[in-house]
């Protein structure tokens, strides 16, 4: 049997090599460069945390005028006010104008119950004159009573002279009379004598009433007005007309302009890296930055305001540092931030010059 063999020849069949493609450069996506982003936001917060929290001293504050408080050591009424919120005023400016509060009279109610005593013996003085007139006119009638009374006795007695027995009764009768008209003329006198005595004495009394009490008046209109003790711009005014101001109550405050600074509260664990005269750091509200200077450093640990304290936290207690501006014009700047919230920032490494 003859063996199979396969004809062995050349495949005519050519692989063509493809041509070699060229590598295509990786561009970044949006999402690549987000994420990018995104970690260095995070990384350059972190960092920031580190710093701030390793490297400085942070505080925060309220920038502050130095203030006059007014306050009475006794009762008074506010009248009217002269002045509002905000105002500036020099020395010596008229604020307002108060009564001295006596259970709850108004000065104008003082000055009725001051004049009570004379209106009293006014009184007393008309109905004495009153008094006086009414005898004055019983004197004269009795005067002309006496008058007949005298010549009735005159013709009684020329008639029982002339022998007219049948008269005498009526002689005897008549000088009766007339001495009774006589007692009772010296009473009415006496009477007279007793009310003109009595309407001096009076009159006297009147007088002296006046002087101690216009004397009264007059220590109650000389406190009428308050008068500023310094120059400065008005705060708050805790009361206002016809009000009461109570004694040592503040009625009122007065901040003095040349006077300004910050108020900043530390954390207590921050206390050695505070000193006097040292430069801070201060930021604004709108982001603008300045610097000052430590004044004062208060050893002992103050309550931290409301706005600083965090709510159903117990009350803390912070450091309290006084920072002052460096210049007249940087004290200016800080007048714009009063009463606001600003940070103060210091660093905890001393750089030796």
């Amino acid at each position: 049997m003859k063996e199979f063999k396969l004809r062995q020849k050349q495949s005519v069949i050519r692989v063509l090599k493809e041509p070699p493609t060229a590598k295509k450069k990786r561009v970044w996506g949006w999402q690549r460069i987000t994420f990018v982003l995104i970690l260095l936001a995070i990384a350059f917060f972190i960092l920031k945390r580190v710093y701030v929290g390793v490297f400085l001293v942070n505080g925060s504050g309220f920038v502050e005028l130095s203030k006059q408080t007014v306050s009475f050591t006794e009762d008074i009424r506010i009248e009217d006010l002269f002045i509002q919120e905000g105002q500036t005023i020099a020395k010596g400016d008229t604020l307002f104008r108060y009564s001295l509060e006596q259970d709850g009279n108004s000065f104008e109610q003082q000055v009725i119950e001051v004049k009570a005593p004379i209106a009293w013996t006014e009184k007393e003085i008309l109905d004495i004159k009153e008094k006086l007139a009414a005898i004055q006119v019983e004197l004269l009638i009795g005067k002309k009573q006496a008058a007949i009374l005298q010549s009735k006795v005159k013709k009684f007695e020329e008639l029982v002279l002339m022998g007219a027995d049948q008269f005498h009764n009526d002689l005897m009768l008549a000088n009766k009379n007339l001495q009774l008209n006589e007692l009772e003329l010296e009473k009415l006198k006496l009477e007279e004598k007793v009310l003109k005595g009595k309407l001096y004495g009076i009159s006297l009394l009147t007088k002296e009433i006046q002087q101690t009490e216009q004397a009264k008046v007059d220590a109650v209109m000389e406190q009428k007005y308050y008068v500023a003790p310094v120059a400065g711009i008005v705060g708050q005014i805790h009361l206002g007309r016809n009000e009461v101001c109570y004694e040592k109550q503040e009625m009122m405050t007065i901040h003095q302009e040349n006077e300004i600074g910050i108020r900043v509260y530390f954390e207590p664990s921050d206390i050695g890296h505070l000193h006097g005269g040292e430069l801070v750091n201060i930021r604004f509200p709108d982001g603008s930055k300045g610097k000052g200077i430590i004044d004062n450093l208060f050893v002992s640990t103050y309550e931290l305001p409301v706005e600083f304290q965090k709510k159903y936290e117990p009350v803390k207690r912070n450091l309290v540092a006084n920072v002052l501006p460096l210049s007249e014009v940087e004290a200016k700047r800080w007048m714009n931030f009063y009463k606001t919230e600003v940070k103060v920032t210091k660093s905890k490494i001393k750089i030796s010059e």
